[in-house]
């Protein structure tokens, strides 16, 4: 695996819309770094990298505690904090940053860098909090860690966090009758059928049409073992099958869409291992309108953007310890994450592949 360094702050501020798959706005970013040996000497490693809203408005509270908590999870020994706000949004950034770094630094984490800009965009000016130096943002999609990953993996950044949600905007909904006439046909040999098409679809890089989206969801629903079974199609086009289960997602209801959308972030969680995934959960939240009801969703997005780490592999036995990881989680974190959707969260944040 390549390992990419960052070492100025202009290519930190270019790398981080790769890191979080898209370019954020308003928003207090902090990267956190583990030791680690490489070649007989310590060098730093991305741990996790985390965003949260800058709060709008005087008197805006906001707590630490659940970055601190983070840190100390995945071993962080030092951290770069970075608001990417202008006008009012970048008094409360660069309030909220004051608190976390007097937070790591009471911790005994490293307070390494802090940077402000008012938009991760080329051309943008950037100061260090600390020394006052300036400089100037380069294209985030000409940094190394972009080509990197859009040469190498196939991946692009989205250009927001709109964008990731509008990958998921319901279209036309897939007329079920077809599928429900299969299942009555086939029988046992349904999901079977179903599966194998998908994986045709994928390796060809095909678009899925609404007959087999409708096909696709319900075998998400009809038993957890034909859900379960769609983790196994991607066969090595994990891309593809990413692009596969979100326009399945967009073209299904209820409960076979929040099944496909998982299914997606699944693939993205092991392809990718950034925090895009959380990103496409939270959008999938957004744009729901099914006829039942999610559970609530208590807390902000940072809340789901500090998970425990996820799955070492895509195999039963390394999503259920991640599940069990994740089902514990929310037992200590009432108050911040509903436990339906917990349950509904099978995978959560992974050490990135590429370091400082």
């Amino acid at each position: 695996m390549q390992r990419i360094r960052l070492n100025t702050a202009t290519e930190v501020l270019a790398s981080i819309p790769t890191m979080l798959g898209f370019i954020p706005t308003a928003s207090v970013i902090v990267i956190m770094l583990k030791d680690e040996i490489v070649d007989g000497r310590t060098t730093k490693q991305i741990a996790l990298v985390t965003r949260t809203d800058a709060a709008i408005g005087e008197g805006a509270e906001f707590d630490p505690a659940p970055f601190l908590e983070a840190a100390a999870r995945a071993e962080t020994t030092a951290a770069i904090c970075v608001a990417v706000a202008e006008d009012s949004a970048a008094v409360i950034a660069l309030d909220q940053i004051a608190i976390l770094r007097q937070g790591f630094r009471d911790a005994g984490i490293c307070d390494m860098l802090a940077l402000h800009v008012t938009a991760l965009e080329a051309g943008a000016l950037w100061t260090d909090l600390d020394t006052y130096a300036t400089g100037l943002t380069e294209d985030p999609n000409a940094s190394t860690l972009s080509i990197h990953n859009a040469v190498e993996e196939g991946r692009s950044t989205a250009a927001s966090r709109e964008d990731i949600a509008a990958r998921y905007a319901v279209t036309v909904e897939a007329d079920t009758a077809p599928a429900h006439a299969a299942l009555h046909a086939q029988g046992p040999d349904f999901v079977r059928h179903t599966v194998t098409e998908l994986v045709t679809l994928i390796r060809t890089r095909g678009n899925p049409d609404a007959e087999l989206a409708g096909r696709v969801g319900l075998c998400a629903t009809i038993s957890p073992t034909a859900r379960d079974a769609l983790l196994f199609t991607a066969n090595g086009n994990e891309h593809a099958a990413a692009h596969a289960f979100a326009t399945i997602a967009r073209q299904v209801r209820g409960n076979a869409r929040i099944q496909m959308g998982l299914e997606a972030i699944v693939r993205q969680t092991l392809l990718e291992q950034w925090l895009s995934h959380l990103m496409t959960l939270a959008a999938i939240l957004d744009t729901w309108d099914g006829a039942e009801p999610l559970p609530r969703l208590i807390g902000s997005l940072s809340d789901l953007e500090l998970l425990p780490e996820g799955p070492r592999a895509a195999t039963p036995e390394a999503l259920t310890e991640s599940a069990e990881k994740t089902a514990q989680w929310a037992q200590t974190h009432r108050g911040k994450f509903n436990d339906d959707i917990a349950n509904l969260l099978r995978i959560a944040p992974t050490t990135p592949p590429s370091g400082t």
